[in-house]
């Protein structure tokens, strides 16, 4: 009878002990694997020859995250003859950006259309923004939207 009551009190010991140890190794694989979309930017004109400002677009975290892509939809001026440039900028503290793109890339060219394109970019860096930059100096754009999705 001691014996079983034993047993019982090992095999409790041990089913508490293994979910201590295994629902934080859980946890971070999640946190990990999670796949999160966040608009950072939306911009209803883009003036020609215009750029957002960095304190326009929202900071994104890379911390845990194994993989990165940006997503950009803008609606292009009829008379378009250029189109977006998108810079995309680091931080190691978020206050303190990058003076030189980690990644750029443009949207295609379309004029009178809806156009999106989406990017991978490298999470090897702490916090990410985005900046996009009218090519056209002579048209706008419009609805300028930007997603990331980590």
């Amino acid at each position: 009878m001691a014996a079983e009551v034993r047993a019982e009190e090992m095999r409790r010991i041990i089913s508490e002990t293994a979910v201590l140890i295994i629902k934080p190794v859980v946890q971070t694989l999640e946190l990990v694997n999670r796949k999160e979309v966040r608009k950072v930017l939306d911009v209803p004109l883009l003036s020609p020859g215009a750029s957002t400002d960095l304190k326009d677009c929202e900071a994104v975290s890379m911390l845990y995250v194994r993989h990165c892509a940006v997503t950009v939809q803008a609606r292009l001026d009829p008379a378009a003859s250029n189109s977006l440039r998108i810079h995309v900028r680091s931080s190691v503290d978020g206050g303190k950006w990058d003076d030189a793109d980690v990644s750029t890339f443009d949207l295609p060219l379309a004029a009178g259309k809806t156009v999106q394109k989406t990017q991978s970019v490298s999470p090897d860096y702490l916090m990410l923004k985005v900046i996009v930059e009218n090519l056209d100096a002579d048209h706008p754009a419009y609805d300028v939207r930007v997603w990331v999705v980590y």
